[in-house]
C-alpha cells in the first residue's frame, strides 16, 4: 500500500486528529510498574479487561506492528497488538462482541500506536495501520479515533534508518486514558516465551482475556509448532546474536535491547518441549489458565 493512502485513511482531512496525536506523541512515556495489577497483551494477542480486573492493559515493542486501544464510558477496556492487516478483521469482531450499543451512551475512544514512516516498506506496517483506520471509521458514531500515533506522527527525526518515538502504549482503566507506555520485562504476564512461540506459527489472533472457560483468568490455547519452525530454531541458535537480529527482525536496526534475549528463550522452550510438546507445554493437550492474585498485586499464578 501507497503511504498516502494509509496516511488518508487515518487522518483524511481531520485537523483535530492530526494535533492530537501529536500531542500524544510529545507525552513522556508512562513505566508500568510491577505493584500495579496489569494486564500485557503481546504480539498477535487481543485482551478485554474491566476495572475490577486490572487497573492497566496494553502493549509494549511494536516496532513495525500497530497497538489498538479502546475504552467505554463504563469502565471496559480492549487492548490489541495486531502484525498484519488481517486483525482488522479480530478487532472489529472483538468490539461488536463485547461492547454492546445499547444505551446511547458516549462514543468508544480508540487509540492506535505503532508503525514507522518507512521508505524501504519491508513490513506490513502501512497496510496494518490503514485496515484498522478503515475498521475504527467503519464504526461510525460509535467510535472517536481519540489519537493515531503512527507512521510519520510516530518517527523521530534521525539521520538513516527511520526510529519510532514509541514501541508502547498503556490504557488506564480508572480514568478511562491511553499514554505512551513502557512495559519492563517483569511485568508482562505469565508464560512469556510460550505465548511469544505462537507468533512463528501461522496462528489467528489469540483472544488471552476474558476466559469463559475460567472467569478472571489469562488463558494461553493450546497449539502445536511445526516441524518447518523447529528446524529454523535449531539453526537460528548457532547464529550469533547480530546474524540472529538480522535474520529475525522486520527492523533489525530499532529492536528494543531484549530482542535477541526474549526470541532465543522462546526458541530455546519450543526446542526444549518439541519432544513432549503434548505433556510438558500443553499437558494433556488443554489450554493454560493464570489468574491474577490480588493479594500480591500483579502477581500471575497458574490455576
Amino acid at each position: 500500500m501507497e503511504a498516502a493512502a494509509a496516511w488518508a485513511h487515518v487522518f483524511g482531512h481531520d485537523a483535530l486528529l492530526w494535533e492530537r496525536s501529536l500531542q500524544f506523541a510529545r507525552t513522556p512515556p508512562r513505566r508500568v510498574l510491577p505493584n500495579e495489577r496489569t494486564l500485557y497483551v503481546a504480539q498477535r494477542e487481543l485482551a478485554l479487561v474491566r476495572t475490577t480486573e486490572a487497573d492497566v492493559v496494553g502493549c509494549d515493542d511494536a516496532t513495525t506492528c500497530v497497538i489498538a486501544l479502546v475504552c467505554d464510558a463504563k469502565g471496559t477496556a480492549l487492548a490489541a497488538h495486531f502484525d498484519s492487516p488481517a486483525g482488522a478483521s479480530s478487532f472489529t469482531a472483538a468490539v461488536a462482541r463485547y461492547f454492546v450499543d445499547d444505551d446511547g451512551s458516549a462514543p468508544l475512544r480508540v487509540w492506535l500506536v505503532g508503525g514507522i514512516a518507512d521508505p524501504d516498506c519491508e513490513h506490513d506496517a502501512l497496510s496494518t495501520v490503514a485496515a484498522l483506520a478503515i475498521a475504527v471509521r467503519s464504526l461510525g458514531s460509535r467510535a472517536e479515533l481519540a489519537a493515531a500515533c503512527v507512521l510519520e506522527v510516530n518517527t523521530a527525526p534521525a539521520a538513516g534508518e527511520p526510529v519510532p518515538l514509541m514501541t508502547g502504549a498503556a490504557l488506564l482503566l480508572a480514568t478511562g486514558t491511553a499514554t505512551p507506555a513502557t512495559w519492563q520485562l517483569g511485568v508482562r504476564g505469565p508464560a512469556r516465551s510460550l505465548r511469544y512461540a505462537r507468533v512463528f506459527e501461522d496462528t489467528d489472533v489469540e483472544t488471552i482475556f476474558p476466559c469463559h472457560e475460567h472467569k478472571g483468568c489469562l488463558r494461553v490455547s493450546p497449539f502445536v509448532p511445526s516441524s518447518r519452525s523447529c528446524a529454523w530454531f535449531l539453526s537460528a541458535m548457532r547464529l550469533s546474536d547480530t546474524e540472529f537480529l538480522e535474520q529475525n527482525s522486520t527492523s533489525p536496526w530499532c529492536e528494543p535491547v531484549h530482542f535477541v534475549q526474549e526470541t532465543r528463550a522462546a526458541m530455546r522452550f519450543v526446542l526444549e518441549h518439541a519432544a513432549a510438546w503434548g505433556d510438558t507445554a500443553f499437558p494433556g493437550g488443554a489450554a493454560l489458565h493464570f489468574a491474577l492474585h490480588h493479594e500480591d498485586s500483579g502477581a500471575w499464578v497458574w490455576r
